[in-house]
């Protein structure tokens, strides 16, 4: 299971989440405001939601009250399901602590115990690829169900060939990315995961792992449905992203081990609020930014993600002579 966290949408985690601010006093009658944040995908073993509410008591504390579990958290009565709307087969999660799931919520102004979500195995929702997938919320009383649609979308394609096993990345050259993918694939994260060995300082012997992550684009657009997707580097970024990521360490020897491809690709629910958001930013934007939701009542999003990773990338040699003595690197003490 990959629950999406520090992927190119989590910008947006609090896009409606926070209920509560100290720049304005609110006073209103109040009001269930459902919150709800997914995204489904055919490669997860279990699927999460969150589904929350927000609300501003009169004359109440924001901060305090963001504080309170049972302010932030509907009751064991709310019942959340999805159904395929192919045959109105419907399937209920059941409501679970995402702490003890392996998911803390991360330290903020929000309660972080318990951190509920809500949950359904992946062998029993059983997702197919293209299907459109609803999300009821029944809240109970007289309160009307809430809903959001979205399509499960196909699983993506790495190109075995672009780049090659062995990537050149020539000072002067694009290095090229090639994927295959579904028409409603709106938007893409593309980042490559480089691994290294590390010694400690002064104990060339003791190598250790290291893992850097490094993002060519979180914002790559399909806005043609297009099923052959691109993205293109220069070779000398690669170095450069290095000399950044890793400080010169006298006694430290380095040692490269391979790279990971990984695409990372949303529906067009993302594209939609990503668009919204950008609209409104900068020094020409409006002075509210409109909050998108694809839900029939409240904030958030319900969408659709899929994920394809390609392992075990090498350097070509000359890549290697450029990673040991080139201009950028030559202070890292690449072996």
């Amino acid at each position: 299971m990959i629950l999406i966290r520090r992927y190119f949408w989590l910008s947006f985690i609090t896009l409606c989440f926070i209920s509560c601010s100290t720049d304005l006093e609110l006073e209103a009658e109040w009001k269930d405001v459902p919150v709800v944040y997914g995204f489904l995908a055919t490669t997860d073993t279990a699927h999460y939601l969150r589904v929350e509410k927000a609300f501003l008591e009169p004359g109440g504390d924001a901060l305090t009250i963001a504080r309170n579990p049972d302010s932030i958290y509907y009751d064991e009565d709310v019942m959340v399901q999805l159904v395929r709307l192919s045959n109105s087969q419907t399937f209920s999660l059941s409501r679970v602590d995402g702490a003890l799931e392996g998911y803390p919520r991360e330290e903020g102004i929000f309660a972080t115990q318990p951190n509920y979500l809500y949950k359904i195995k992946a062998d029993v929702l059983r997702l197919q690829e293209k299907e459109r997938i609803q999300l009821r919320i029944d809240r109970g009383g007289e309160t009307t169900p809430v809903t959001a649609e979205t399509s499960i979308l196909e699983k993506i394609t790495l190109s075995n060939s672009s780049p090659p096993i062995n990537v050149n990345w020539d000072y002067t050259r694009q290095v090229t990315f090639r994927w295959r993918t579904g028409a409603n694939t709106k938007l893409f994260d593309l980042r490559l995961i480089i691994n290294i060995e590390e010694s400690l300082p002064g104990k060339p012997n003791e190598l250790q792992d290291r893992s850097l992550v490094w993002i060519l684009t979180d914002e790559l657009e399909n806005t043609e449905g297009s099923s052959q997707i691109s993205f293109s580097v220069l070779g000398d970024s690669f170095y450069k992203f290095l000399a950044v990521e890793l400080e010169e360490e006298d006694g430290v020897i380095r040692r490269f081990k391979n790279i990971e491809v990984q695409v990372i690709g949303a529906g067009v629910e993302l594209l939609a609020f990503n668009r919204i958001n950008l609209a409104n930013t900068g020094i020409t934007s409006s002075q509210v930014v409109p909050l998108y939701t694809n839900l029939s009542e409240g904030r958030g999003i319900f969408s659709s993600r899929t994920v394809a990773t390609r392992k075990g990338l090498n350097i070509s040699s000359l890549t290697r002579d450029s990673l040991r003595d080139g201009s950028f690197t030559e202070h890292l003490n690449f072996q």
